[in-house]
């Protein structure tokens, strides 16, 4: 892949991951354990928050957020009613300064707006903690010219119905004219799916450094 072929003029449509594609997910993640173990050492009065906080970001690096919780209020034996409290701080939280997007990002879907394109993001998860995320983001302008598609509205990725949106939304059903850009096997699955194209953004931002 080539910037030449990125920018191909048969493209007209650049649909985007979320989460590792546009910015680095662990910021939000690792503030919001920050902000957890803050919660429960302030609760519990134990003074544990480094200890709490520590443990969440090496089991997640070690093994992914799959049971994360499950596995700290084992550990720690914290009574498990307190999840919806931590999940209320993880899906809501406030983190301030705005997270950046990544390097080179943002002059890429600048450049794709100079050129007429038209932009949208597609992104897994719980719909509450996906808005934050974007409303976390230091977008610099440009969200207002993004449509967001949150595929748990529709069906998960690799599934096809919030694709099945945009199309009806741009009302363009042709699919040489769409590009997805993401950073898992999810998203080139998905991509498969829809019979479009894809661009691992992390081939994107080698080719472009």
């Amino acid at each position: 892949m080539n910037l030449d072929y990125f920018y191909d003029k048969e493209f007209k449509y650049y649909l985007f991951d979320l989460d590792n594609t546009l910015y680095n997910e662990n910021i939000y993640l690792f503030t919001a354990y920050f902000k957890i173990a803050n919660y429960l050492d302030n609760k519990y009065r134990n003074n544990s928050r480094l200890e709490y906080y520590h443990f969440l970001i090496d089991e997640f690096l070690r093994s992914g957020r799959i049971n994360l919780f499950q596995k700290f209020f084992n550990k720690y034996r914290i009574n498990e009613g307190e999840i919806d409290s931590l999940l209320k701080i993880l899906r809501t939280q406030n983190i301030s300064p705005k997270i950046e997007l990544k390097n080179d990002i943002y002059d890429i879907l600048k450049q794709l707006l100079s050129l007429n394109k038209k932009l949208a993001i597609i992104t897994n998860g719980s719909v509450q903690q996906q808005k934050n995320k974007v409303a976390q983001i230091n977008w610099k302008g440009l969200l207002n010219s993004i449509n967001v598609i949150y595929a748990e509205e529709y069906e998960s990725k690799p599934g096809i119905q919030s694709f099945s949106k945009i199309t009806s939304e741009f009302n363009d059903f042709n699919l040489n004219h769409y590009l997805f850009i993401g950073d898992s096997v999810i998203d080139k699955q998905f991509a498969e799916n829809c019979k479009i194209h894809f661009v691992g953004v992390g081939d994107l931002l080698l080719y472009k450094l």
